[in-house]
């Protein structure tokens, strides 16, 4: 899971609790305007409906790539800072959205092809974190 739907996903699972901070809410209405005003073509409403949902997380990212938002180094610093008011205020929401990377510092975290779930914790690195082809133990090999 790319860093800014991680953070996408975990700001709108976090709305549909009442355990919402205010900046929880901050940090995602800052993303959001951003992603509005410079890539107008992306559509979040689909992902807030249903945050836990893998198909509209994969949608998402696909526009996200597309249109470049993935690589606006402004979107990516949006998408750090709304992931640790996440974090900090309301764990809970990353969980159901299916992302619980505690305390990466990292230049980017991309995950991909995930059967089951992934959790990293207080990781540090100078570049970043790629996770690749995860299943779930006894689940199907992605790689076939």
């Amino acid at each position: 899971m790319d860093l800014v739907i991680a953070a996408l996903a975990a700001g709108a699972a976090s709305g549909l609790t009442n355990a919402t901070s205010q900046a929880v809410g901050d940090a995602y209405t800052v993303l959001k305007a951003v992603l509005r005003d410079r890539f107008p073509q992306v559509d979040v409403h689909p992902l807030e409906q249903l945050p836990d949902s893998k198909a509209k997380q994969a949608s998402l990212a696909e526009d996200l790539m597309r249109f470049g938002a993935v690589g606006d180094a402004e979107v990516v610093q949006l998408s750090l800072a709304l992931l640790g008011a996440v974090e900090r205020d309301v764990p809970q929401a990353a969980t159901r959205a299916g992302v619980d990377v505690g305390r990466v510092r990292a230049e980017f975290l991309a995950i991909h092809r995930v059967a089951g779930g992934v959790v990293v914790r207080d990781a540090k690195t100078k570049r970043g974190v790629t996770i690749t082809d995860v299943r779930e133990a006894g689940g199907p090999d992605p790689n076939l």
